[in-house]
């Protein structure tokens, strides 16, 4: 079995999270289930709606 790592970056995962995901307009997103660490679960959480950007994405928690 392949070791999981945090979709954001090389740190093992903390859970499995719903996120969703755009380039330049937040209408025009993406809806991926992906699993991240503990620091990037926490800056997602923080950031809102708003998103973070990361690797050339925003992300936000949650489909909606």
């Amino acid at each position: 079995m392949p070791l999981q790592k945090c979709e954001l970056c090389s740190s093992q995962p903390l859970r499995e999270v719903a996120v969703s995901r755009w380039v330049n307009d937040p209408s025009d997103v993406e809806r991926l289930t992906i699993e991240i660490c503990a620091k990037h679960y926490q800056r997602l959480n923080k950031s809102g709606t708003k998103g973070v950007k990361q690797r050339g994405y925003y992300y936000r928690i949650g489909f909606w």
